[in-house]
């Protein structure tokens, strides 16, 4: 996407040990999901062929390097686990394609025999350990480091726990924007700001990240009110690169549609008791596709109402969303989305969504009576009534609503998204290196538990009145 506009090479990095990059790649292209721009490297791909003179240029961490590569083979075609008495593993080594040593990834450094601190070995093609660096997430980082070759970069992350790695590390000539795709919270928590374990790392250390995008204005104003955000923080909505039918079909108006994992974060049995509490005269059908933990008890819900003419379990399906086609209308009813892009596919293709209003997405999508409609959390009552009223309102209206979702579901085009986010990448190449304060000393000196949550006392020393608009707690 941002490639093709910009005619630009774009990497796509990954690190797992068992990647296949180029069939990935090779499969993205068939499918038309990148461009020939666009290439996906592997970290233990490339330097399983990797030559003594480009291990080097990765930058190690340490200046003595030890050796680890006598407790386990160092010949091998399969990476080979060094396990510990109660089955842990210990140690981890690679091989190259030939079968000659390429790395150590020891786990018991502080006690032989008890996992603890960390040593990550690079050896060259005749066996010596040549660098080393003290965590994974420092290997990776100076693997980065190798592929940018001091060339001014943007690094785009949308993995929070990759980024969570990286929070406060700076890369030389690069500028990292982190994406997140989910809520900020953990709304399992007993305060309800309680910010959630897999985003602690990033949401800490978010002024040292040159931008941080979340998908939805909802959600940036919630990040703003509790005061997480930084002045770094924006909104990039995702893409939707499906199809937009260019004239709205006949459908049965009855027949409902929903694409998700049955899990229970997704609500589904709200949505299946909707179309129980609806009288059968008007003819509400809900097709469910999708696989996931929650199958079973979804099915004892429709056994034991009787529901089975009424509401089907369809299992995966390849092209589950090309079925929006041919619904009616479209239910959403989880307990949190990011932004809820099935919304959009959805609308994309005519079919009508009723979606709870959940934090975030639906009310940054849908127009209330004009594409689709909102549905407060959580209130089943209030789901079963809106999709009878869909099913009561005339037939012009609904041709009415269908074209508009439609014309939405076109404001968030592939062509759109891509022109906020040139625009965006120029404005942070163009933006002074982020930086934060290290040398400033805070001391907790009072803490209450209050109903709303905590309430500390913390002084702050190291800042003078002038050197900051703000300052958190982490």
């Amino acid at each position: 996407m941002l490639s093709e506009a910009d005619k630009r090479r774009m990497d796509i990095l990954t690190f797992a040990p068992n990647f296949d990059a180029a069939s990935r790649q090779e499969e993205l292209r068939n499918d038309g999901l990148i461009g020939e721009l666009v290439h996906i490297r592997n970290l233990w791909s490339e330097l399983r062929d990797a030559t003594d003179e480009y291990l080097r240029t990765i930058p190690g961490a340490v200046d003595t390097v030890v050796d680890d590569s006598e407790r386990t083979p160092t010949i091998g075609q399969h990476d080979f686990e060094l396990l510990g008495a109660s089955g842990e593993v210990l140690q981890t080594t690679r091989f190259r394609s030939d079968g000659s040593l390429l790395a150590t990834d020891r786990l018991d450094v502080k006690s032989l025999g008890q996992v603890g601190g960390r040593r990550v070995t690079l050896y060259s093609e005749s066996g010596d350990a040549i660098s080393q660096w003290r965590s994974a997430t420092a290997f990776y980082a100076a693997w980065i480091e190798a592929v940018l070759r001091d060339e001014p970069s943007i690094i785009i992350c949308d993995s929070a726990f990759v980024g969570g790695l990286f929070a406060g590390r700076k890369f030389d000539q690069a500028k990292f924007v982190q994406v997140l795709h989910s809520h900020h919270r953990d709304n399992t928590q007993k305060y309800y700001n309680s910010l959630a374990q897999g985003k602690l790392a990033i949401l800490s250390n978010s002024d040292y990240f040159d931008k941080v995008a979340v998908l939805t204005d909802r959600q940036y104003k919630a990040i703003r009110d509790e005061d997480i955000a930084s002045d770094n923080f924006g909104v990039i909505s995702n893409t939707f690169n499906g199809e937009v039918i260019d004239s709205v079909n006949p459908r049965r108006r009855g027949k409902g549609i929903i694409v998700a994992r049955l899990s229970g974060h997704k609500q589904i049995d709200h949505a299946i008791n909707a179309v129980r509490d609806i009288d059968v005269q008007y003819g509400v059908t809900l097709d469910i596709y999708g696989t996931g933990d929650a199958f079973s008890y979804l099915a004892g819900i429709v056994n034991e109402n009787s529901l089975e003419d009424r509401v089907s379990f369809h299992g995966y399906h390849p092209d589950a969303r090309a079925n929006f086609r041919e619904g009616s209308f479209s239910l959403l009813t989880s307990k949190s989305e990011g932004q809820g892009l099935v919304l959009l596919e959805s609308m994309a293709a005519g079919c009508i969504p009723i979606a709870y209003d959940m934090e975030f997405g639906p009310s940054d999508i849908i127009s209330h009576g004009i594409d689709g409609f909102l549905v407060p959390p959580d209130d089943k009552m209030e789901l079963a009534r809106t999709i009878q009223k869909f099913m009561t309102l005339p037939e012009h209206e609904v041709e009415v609503m269908r074209e508009a979702a439609v014309g939405r579901a076109s404001e968030f085009s592939a062509e759109a998204i891509t022109s906020l986010w040139g625009n965006e990448l120029k404005s942070i190449a163009a933006s002074p290196e982020a930086t934060g304060s290290w040398d400033v000393k805070a001391r907790l000196v009072g803490l209450k538990d209050r109903a709303d949550g905590f309430h500390a006392t913390v002084e702050i020393e190291g800042l003078s009145s002038n050197e900051a608009s703000w300052c958190k707690l982490v």
